[in-house]
């Protein structure tokens, strides 16, 4: 496990072929995640003020007080 300047995780190896890396904002707010699996390609989710998009940039979970929505 790496962690960058802020004290916040920026990579992750569950194994040889397997990596999670995290992007954050100079806030410290994680923008995004990208994970690797076996060689394939990336699979990317973004973060925007409480919303979670895909790796086609759609619209995935929306965070809020009340709870999350699908």
């Amino acid at each position: 496990m790496n962690y960058n300047f802020l004290n916040l995780p920026s990579e992750v190896k569950i194994d040889a072929s397997n990596t999670v890396t995290y992007y954050y904002d100079a806030m410290g707010s994680k923008v995004r995640q990208s994970t690797i699996e076996s060689g394939g390609n990336p699979v990317d989710r973004f973060y925007f003020n409480g919303f979670e998009y895909g790796n086609s940039k759609t619209l995935e979970i929306a965070h809020n007080e009340e709870g999350d929505t699908k």
